[in-house]
């Protein structure tokens, strides 16, 4: 529900970063919305100003890591009482590196397609995708 109608941006360590772009491509194909994705510490050199008169529909998502570096984990709670934005946090679940990837890959494949169906929306298709191969064509 909290993400119904909001512009979505991903936030990871620069280790999780690769899961947070997988997050980013879920939302963008199947639910057909913009989403965007950075990596800390790199999000608070620039993009962190951008909140200053960020509108609304923006909600960050922070996939989290017990296995963060403590600064980069300070950095993420510090960001969040900046920006002064409802934000959600999702906590990688696992014993194992490997764990924590697959299975946060697999909450946000299945967020993505149950927004989706909020949406109303098939999430298979990629037809503007589709039609954008056809005319490069």
């Amino acid at each position: 529900e909290k993400l119904h109608n909001k512009i979505l941006v991903i936030y990871s360590s620069e280790r999780f970063f690769p899961v947070a772009y997988k997050w980013k491509i879920n939302f963008n194909e199947n639910t057909k919305t913009m989403a965007f994705c950075n990596a800390f510490p790199e999000m608070n050199h620039n993009e962190i100003n951008g909140y200053k008169f960020m509108s609304k529909n923006i909600i960050p998502i922070f996939l989290k890591n017990k296995n963060d570096h403590p600064q980069i984990k300070r950095r993420m709670e510090i960001t969040k009482k900046l920006i002064g934005v409802e934000s959600i946090n999702i906590e990688m679940k696992g014993d194992s590196l490997l764990a924590n990837i697959f299975s946060t890959i697999h909450v946000g494949d299945l967020v993505s397609y149950y927004l989706a169906k909020k949406y109303g929306i098939d999430p298979e298709p990629v037809e503007v995708v589709e039609r954008l191969k056809r005319e490069l064509k």
